[in-house]
């Protein structure tokens, strides 16, 4: 390994006496990078993001709203009881390069002429993912990627976080919800790494709208979400997985919520960051095996679902492909081109339409933290004063109907 640049300007010796140290280059990964995996990864960035040649291909399918709670007449509506009943629209499904012109140019120019960009953070960002592709072969770093079916869904959540988008995004801070099952110093893979993250308030939205804790948010500018909602077991050694639901690793109630999270970031992006040139936001799904991405416009209302994408290429081998596809969206800040002109165009999400009644809250009054959760049960004193022989088996069947598990 690579000696570290001397941070400091001194040692023991005084100034005039210290000899000259060789610090190490950190451009120089940009020159030895191996060919062979330039040419690898060429395949891979041609043939997956570029070309929808085949079904394997990952593409951006437009939504459309046909339902949801995102304007509910009585109250807020926290994210696991979001409902966002959606279709596919008419327009052409989307290469999933087509809303990542400029990181796929950045790549085309590096891999045909080792040119590296003159913008500091996009150099940067650019030699995060080289780091990352190079750490293949160290087992600290992506081992325990392979082993996520050992683990139980909030660990999964941050071991991914940790080892995966931490590592490739232009910044290795990131937010996890303080209310999670379990709260480590060290990372949960069991490799007594540390996390880069630290636990804290993830709210997002508003009290009247959409809103809550998001499993954790990265830079505060994307969510990741857990999708897969299942108990962790010990019927196998380390706690494993049972395999019921593998046929369908994707429940539909969680996409809700995923589709919720994702559409608030984008409007708290537009309301915060005025300037930025497109407010294309996504969010990351994730499971024990596979991602799966969502994009929201809130300037043109278009809603986007990635395909799956595989976590593993093999049973000890982590996709590049998910690599790849990790590294745009968590730099989308610097790696996005928005929305291609045909989409700009094509048949809204209709959000704008099913949220009229608040949409002012949406673009004007979402936060980012101190958003308090609405409590689903509601007030027993608002449901009269009388003292009838049912009223203790009334609040009896609001704590059940209404328990959060």
């Amino acid at each position: 390994m690579a000696s570290r640049c001397c941070e400091s300007g001194y040692d023991e010796e005084p100034p005039r006496k210290r000899p000259r140290l060789r610090t190490s280059d950190p451009n120089r990964i940009f020159t030895d990078f191996s060919e062979h995996f330039i040419k690898q990864l060429s395949h891979v960035c041609g043939h997956y993001l570029c070309w929808p040649g085949t079904q394997r291909n990952p593409v951006l399918t437009s939504l459309q709203f046909l339902n949801s709670n995102a304007a509910d007449d009585n109250q807020g509506i926290p994210f696991p009881r979001a409902y966002c009943s959606v279709k596919p629209t008419n327009t052409k499904k989307q290469v999933f390069g087509s809303v990542f012109k400029k990181g796929i140019d950045i790549l085309l120019d590096y891999f045909t002429n080792r040119k590296i960009p003159e913008n500091k953070q996009e150099c940067h960002v650019l030699r995060k993912l080289l780091d990352y592709l190079l750490a293949k072969i160290d087992t600290a770093t992506q081992a325990p990627l392979v082993k996520l079916g050992n683990f139980c869904e909030d660990d999964q959540t941050v071991i991914l976080t940790n080892h995966l988008f931490g590592k490739l995004s232009a910044s290795s801070k990131y937010v996890i919800d303080k209310n999670s099952a379990g709260k480590f110093h060290d990372c949960p893979c069991g490799s007594e790494c540390k996390i880069t993250g630290y636990y804290g308030d993830t709210s997002i939205g508003d009290e009247d709208v959409w809103h809550g804790n998001v499993d954790v948010i990265i830079n505060q500018e994307l969510g990741v979400s857990h999708i897969e909602k299942e108990d962790c077991t010990q019927d196998s050694p380390g706690g494993q997985y049972s395999s019921d639901k593998k046929k369908n690793p994707f429940h539909t109630f969680r996409n809700d919520q995923i589709i919720a999270e994702t559409v608030v970031f984008s409007f708290l992006q537009k309301q915060y960051h005025p300037e930025n040139s497109h407010f294309l936001c996504p969010c990351i799904g994730v499971t024990r095996t596979a991602l799966v991405f969502y994009f929201y416009d809130s300037e043109y209302d278009i809603l986007l679902e990635s395909s799956r994408i595989p976590l593993l290429d093999s049973e000890t081998d982590i996709n590049l492909l998910a690599i790849i596809t990790s590294w745009l969206v968590v730099n989308y800040k610097y790696l996005s081109s928005g929305l291609p002109e045909t989409l700009q165009n094509s048949e809204s999400a209709g959000f704008f339409c099913h949220a009229e009644e608040k949409i002012e809250k949406y673009r004007n009054h979402l936060k980012f933290g101190n958003v308090e959760l609405t409590s689903p049960i509601p007030e027993i004193s608002k449901l009269g004063t009388d003292t009838d022989v049912l009223s203790d088996a009334r609040s009896k069947f609001f704590q059940i109907a209404f328990e959060t598990n």
